[in-house]
């Protein structure tokens, strides 16, 4: 699905001012990834035009198995070069070469002593989205990965404390993303294919989810400590399944809930905008997360 939420703050409060999603165009994906930026971009703008979407600054989302976003603890004597060590750690789990990739950085000692957030993205994957939107006649502000999105949604509306531990785990069509937030930082993320073919898709995706988290699991109780995961927030097309919230609680043994990504933001339930939010909001979490740092750039 192709997704879009526009933010505007005003007297202190966010507004909603338009909420949109259209399917993604048949024969896009080849092996899992997005391919044919010509036919997402002709997307986008009969998006833009159906949902009287003026807007020309876009921020946008990239995620995939290449895409890494964690919290480590840099050693005594770092602080004076974070860049260096952030390089270095990168250097270490990259599968493509540290000149191919764009990294970002930011301490997050608040929430997680002594330790730097660092993400990296390939280069060639930013480019694709930028060079995407442009054809769409838009011009992307910044590049975030999807879990950074989605921690900033989830950051803006639950206003966490450093003693809080969270799984966020965003349900894609194609792609499954895990988040977990220590406070409002993340700890450890990670992004998962789950249906690359067509076989993926006949196993029933309650079993794909729990396998993709349960791959992930040892990351995920090591990075929590010493706390332990306290609870799941779902988003995504299958976030209100009843079966998979089920299976998702009984296997991590915390409660698993739908979130709501637009919980503090205002916006009138009977606008088209709000019928579409109370019928689909999980499934714009990463967009309304992407929105809401748009306006903390602007």
């Amino acid at each position: 699905m192709i997704k879009a939420v526009v933010l505007e703050r005003r007297h202190g409060s966010v507004l909603l001012k338009q909420a949109a999603l259209a399917g993604t165009p048949a024969g896009v994906l080849t092996s899992g990834a997005l391919t044919d930026g010509i036919s997402i971009a002709r997307s986008i703008k009969a998006l833009c035009i159906d949902y009287e979407i003026a807007a020309k600054r876009f921020a946008l989302a990239v995620g995939g198995e290449k895409v890494i976003c964690q919290s480590d603890r840099a050693p005594a004597g770092a602080a004076q070069d974070l860049e260096g060590f952030v390089r270095d750690e990168a250097a270490k789990q990259l599968a493509y070469p540290l000149s191919a990739a764009c990294i970002g950085w930011q301490p997050v000692e608040v929430m997680i002593d002594g330790a730097v957030l660092w993400t990296s993205t390939p280069v060639e994957q930013v480019d694709w989205v930028r060079e995407t939107v442009s054809l769409a006649g838009r011009t992307a502000v910044f590049v975030t990965p999807q879990a950074c999105a989605l921690a900033n949604a989830y950051s803006f509306n639950s206003a966490p404390t450093s003693q809080e531990t969270v799984l966020l785990v965003n349900i894609g069509a194609r792609c499954l993303t895990l988040a977990l937030m220590r406070g409002w930082a993340i700890a450890y993320a990670r992004d998962m294919v789950v249906t690359r073919e067509r076989l993926d898709a006949q196993e029933p995706l309650t079993q794909r989810v729990l396998k993709a988290v349960e791959s992930q699991m040892s990351q995920l109780e090591k990075r929590a400590l010493p706390h332990k995961i306290q609870k799941m927030r779902l988003s995504g097309g299958s976030a209100r399944i009843p079966e998979l919230q089920e299976a998702l609680t009984q296997r991590l043994g915390c409660p698993a809930e739908a979130v709501d990504p637009f919980h503090k933001v205002s916006y009138s339930p009977s606008s088209a905008s709000g019928r579409l939010i109370q019928e689909h909001g999980p499934s714009l979490a990463i967009a309304a997360g992407l929105a809401l740092s748009a306006l903390e750039e602007s």
